[in-house]
């Protein structure tokens, strides 16, 4: 009962945070508000403006709550099938692993000689190009971990891997304090698209083993955000605009063991 007890308490803080008040109000209104932004990325950005927060891409979270670190804000449409980034993070081994996956896999940018690797995996084998890399979840006794494997080496190469470590740790340095989910409806005026931000819902208690559960249902995704730098002292060396681990928002209730509307 700690966890829940512990959430119970930090979602009575939530609800006392500026923000957060100001957001029931938002909702309460009903109004529709044309989007700030002109991509999918608007509706977060159009609900931060509102909201005065300002756009970060900071570790922590972006409601500011008194007495615990920062909340993480996302964003949904009504009756969405897309996905949201949970957290970011490289794999290890440290300082290589992302290399050794761009020079691997990365293919040629157009009009360049520099390498990028954008790519969404998914559990088993992805075809990057022509190229065959595996994901798999690995049990090494009592550690889980994902690997990510070259499948056409004549021997299992682990070109990159997340240890069970290192994805609790970037996890909660996101979600310690859990997130706000806001929803709304969209609908487009003249080619514009305005939103009427309709519920929002207090997510908390972060369970780590259901990363690695739900990979292997498919339900979650590694997006490879991977570029070359093309001048400076970092010329030739990888980009890393973080690696991230997504989910669809309907299976956001099976990472956490808390849920309240605000």
């Amino acid at each position: 009962m700690e966890m829940k007890t512990n959430c119970e308490e930090m979602a009575r803080r939530v609800k006392e945070a500026p923000s957060v008040k100001a957001l029931k109000k938002l909702i309460e209104s009903g109004t529709w508000h044309p989007s700030h932004r002109r991509s999918n990325t608007g509706i977060g950005k159009t609900l931060e403006d509102l909201l005065g927060i300002k756009e970060n891409n900071n570790k922590k979270g972006d409601i500011e709550v008194p007495g615990m670190d920062p909340v993480e804000l996302k964003t949904s449409r009504d009756n969405s099938k897309s996905m949201i980034t949970l957290f970011t993070k490289s794999p290890e081994p440290r300082s290589i692993g992302n290399r050794q996956l761009l020079d691997r896999f990365g293919y040629l940018q157009e009009n360049s000689n520099t390498k990028e690797l954008h790519w969404t995996l998914k559990v088993g084998e992805n075809d990057i190009k022509g190229k065959k890399l595996l994901l798999e979840v690995s049990h090494l006794g009592e550690e889980t971990r994902i690997d990510l494997v070259d499948a056409e080496a004549s021997e299992k190469i682990i070109v990159a891997y997340y240890s069970r470590r290192a994805i609790e740790k970037a996890a909660m340095s996101k979600l310690s304090s859990g997130l706000v989910l806001v929803e709304a409806e969209s609908k487009k005026l003249s080619g514009d698209e305005y939103f009427r931000y309709t519920r929002a819902t207090y997510l908390c208690g972060f369970k780590v083993d259901a990363i690695f559960d739900l990979i292997v249902d498919g339900s979650l995704l590694l997006d490879l955000r991977l570029g070359t730098y093309k001048s400076g002292k970092n010329k030739g060396k990888p980009h890393d605009h973080g690696n991230g681990f997504r989910i669809f928002e309907k299976n956001l209730k099976d990472i956490v063991s808390y849920m309240i509307e605000l």
